[in-house]
């Protein structure tokens, strides 16, 4: 919360060297970078508000704008913004968001979309006098075309744009941002385009990396590997490749999370074509599994339903609502720090009868990769206590390590409706 005008004025006086006036100055017997000081505990709001008189106005402009947000959201707001381009020039923070009036938009920039009917054009190239800027967030602001000045802030340390408007960049662009550390980018498929690799500018500032839904970009994840800061990077609904089980031990050092798209080979959602498959992949990333923090802890993939291990049983008598699906879904397990993997089937709540387990999610017997841990070790309880919850979801498949043939699942499913009826019999 910003300090209110007569506390960061007692706060700057009291620490004041020797040299300086008195505590009992007034407010105009202090210096202009003192001033400058107390402005730079206030918003940029309260700032604009205080300059009262030509000093003050001086030290506004020398003052360095704390990361409170300014959001430019209506036409008053961009007036707001234009005058703190002269006013209020080390601005850090600016949030673009979608205007209130329809029929105001930003002038278009380079290889715009077909023109709109529209009232007024407002210049967005006024933000370029912010030399001091550090974080910009664009989040459906109506731009239309390539802007290059929007990416030419040396200072920037965080850009956001969630646009699915007619926003266009490429990320060779981001060569005029050399300070960067958080990237993130939502284009539902559109606007954001060019190859991973260009994000090599930024490697030895890069913290975060979030590309979602931007089907124009590609490249192989590998080529950010020896990014040093490098702790999320997510590439969901991207056209990036690769192989998950090319991460070796000095690649992305950092790393705590980890999203990738299903076109990278153990990326999440990818698709298996055979079931005799997955034993051998998951002693492949076996070691990026055990990395701790567990930056694979969202990593599912499931059997192709082209595979010919895959079979549909929605029109077989023996299988009805009351019963799940074959468990065609892998993940990894963990309990304690024992890890391990399986295949399930994660499916909607069913209510059973009484004494009857429900089917929200069950799985086949887990393939552990390690061994049981000592029962001296200091995460013997934890792993006890996260195993029972583990084996609850082991009942119709109990004793499968994988996903039994279609023959074996029917007669499982028989099994299990005669098991109901007999259940129903003795309650009733």
């Amino acid at each position: 919360m910003p300090h209110s005008m007569n506390q960061t004025k007692d706060c700057v006086i009291a620490n004041r060297p020797a040299t300086m006036a008195s505590p009992s100055a007034t407010a105009m017997d202090i210096s202009t970078d003192e001033l400058a000081i107390i402005f730079g505990c206030l918003g940029p709001d309260d700032i604009m508000r205080a300059r009262c008189c030509k000093k003050w106005s001086e030290a506004a402009k020398r003052t360095i704008v704390p990361l409170t947000e300014f959001v430019v959201n209506s036409e008053n707001r961009y007036n707001a913004m234009e005058a703190m381009t002269r006013a209020l020039p080390n601005l850090q923070k600016i949030t673009l968001r979608k205007l209130e009036s329809t029929q105001i938009r930003y002038l278009d920039g380079e290889d715009a979309d077909d023109d709109l009917q529209i009232d007024e054009d407002l210049d967005i190239n006024v933000i370029s006098r912010f030399t001091k800027l550090s974080y910009l967030e664009i989040h459906n602001a109506p731009l239309n075309g390539i802007y290059p000045m929007l990416f030419h802030f040396r200072h920037l340390e965080m850009l956001d744009i969630y646009s699915p408007q007619a926003l266009k960049w490429d990320l060779e662009m981001l060569a005029g941002l050399p300070n960067l550390k958080i990237l993130v980018c939502n284009f539902h498929g559109g606007g954001l385009s060019g190859d991973i690799k260009s994000l090599e500018i930024v490697k030895d500032t890069l913290e975060q990396c979030l590309l979602y839904s931007c089907s124009n970009v590609e490249g192989n994840f590998m080529d950010l590997a020896k990014f040093p800061h490098l702790w999320n990077l997510c590439l969901m609904d991207t056209s990036v490749t690769g192989d998950i089980r090319d991460i070796g031990s000095d690649d992305f050092v950092a790393l705590q999370e980890l999203d990738l798209p299903d076109a990278v080979y153990g990326g999440s959602g990818h698709t298996f074509q055979h079931i005799s498959e997955v034993p051998a992949f998951m002693d492949e990333i076996y070691c990026i599994a055990k990395r701790n923090p567990p930056v694979l802890g969202c990593c599912y993939w499931h059997l192709s339903e082209n595979s010919p291990d895959n079979y549909d049983m929605t029109v077989s008598d023996d299988v009805d609502d009351e019963t799940p699906e074959p468990p065609f879904d892998v993940s990894l397990v963990r309990a304690g720090s024992r890890l391990g993997w399986r295949w399930s089937w994660k499916g909607d709540f069913i209510n059973a009868a009484p004494g009857e387990p429900n089917f929200e999610h069950v799985s086949c017997e887990v393939n552990w990769l390690d061994p049981e841990p000592k029962k001296d070790s200091s995460d013997y309880e934890l792993y006890v206590q996260e195993l029972k919850q583990i084996e609850k979801e082991i009942n119709f498949f109990k004793g499968f390590h994988e996903p039994p043939t279609a023959e074996r699942y029917k007669q499982l499913c028989r099994e299990h409706k005669r098991k109901r009826r007999r259940q129903t019999i003795l309650i009733n």
